[in-house]
């Protein structure tokens, strides 16, 4: 015989001590699969006792430091609802502002046959928001993600295949621009690419600073291969360019756009290595919604 449980009473569990109350609300609602007006309005709803017992255990976890995403599977980002798993990062709202940019890029000359390269996809919330955007476009373009990790590109694969009603992404594993660095790739004749990324960007030798703060305690649960990065965490980027400046010479795209989201301390260093390879190329900085430097961008016409 199950107890009777009510609603209003969760919220007085001991589990839920150490947990602010948005948490609780966030947890009862993928448990119960409602929203907050029903949290609100239906105190004496009954939970069964498996839900009761669903919910303690994630509460637990919470407790634990446990990233909501992680907990619930579910992200937003960019007004959709992504799949996550401890394989992936999860997605940031500071990414969204490469969606923007990406796009208003594109729009610009939107005849071109435009590529658009994501490395290190992840969960493939930056190049699916950027697909979906783009769909409305009357000209087709080309989407291309590339994980090192084949965990993060089945994680990917299932988002786009969810979000997008007709996926053109075409995934690769590999690390960084391999997949695309030999001549042998087909690319589009006359192409226009624009690379974008989110790499790890976090200095590797403040790992264990940072995860005994009690700021960036979640961190520890997230992949270390997404986050941390050598030389000042500059060395992914500093890899990329080169590789760009690679492919560029390999495949001759009419024009190249790369946005990189950086740490606002690395804005100095990235912008002038972006000149040293691409002089001529034009290089802007994009701030996030707490005024830091965010996205380092720049364009580089070829021809």
């Amino acid at each position: 015989m199950e107890s009777t449980f009510y609603l209003r009473d969760v919220y007085t569990l001991p589990p839920c001590a150490d947990l602010v109350r948005s948490d609780i609300d966030h947890l009862l609602m993928h448990v119960l699969g409602c929203d907050k007006v029903f949290l609100l309005s239906q105190p004496t709803h009954v939970l069964r006792d498996d839900q009761v017992a669903t919910f303690l255990a994630l509460c637990e976890r919470r407790s634990d430091r446990e990233p909501l995403a992680y907990l619930t599977s579910r992200r937003s980002f960019y007004q959709h609802s992504f799949h996550v798993t401890p394989d992936v990062l999860i997605p940031r709202p500071e990414s969204e502002i490469i969606v923007d940019l990406a796009s208003e890029i594109i729009q610009v000359e939107p005849s071109l046959p435009w590529h658009v390269i994501d490395v290190g996809t992840g969960s493939g919330c930056i190049i699916i928001s950027l697909a979906h955007r783009l769909q409305k476009s009357s000209f087709s373009y080309t989407y291309s993600a590339i994980d090192i990790s084949p965990e993060a590109l089945a994680v990917a694969r299932a988002n786009a295949g969810a979000i997008l009603e007709n996926s053109t992404i075409d995934f690769h594993q590999g690390d960084l621009l391999a997949p695309f660095l030999s001549e042998d790739v087909e690319v589009i004749p006359q192409e226009a690419v624009c690379f974008v990324a989110n790499l790890p960007y976090v200095d590797s030798d403040k790992r264990e600073e940072l995860l005994q703060s009690d700021h960036s305690a979640e961190l520890v649960h997230e992949p270390a291969i997404a986050l941390w990065s050598d030389e000042g965490g500059l060395a992914h980027y500093i890899r990329l360019l080169t590789q760009i400046a690679e492919y560029t010479r390999l495949h001759t795209p009419v024009n190249v756009s790369a946005l990189l989201e950086i740490s606002p301390e690395q804005e100095e260093f990235i912008s002038e290595k972006i000149v040293a390879i691409f002089p001529g190329s034009t290089v802007r900085v994009a701030k996030d919604l707490s005024g830091l430097s965010r996205i380092v961008f720049f364009e580089f016409p070829t021809l």
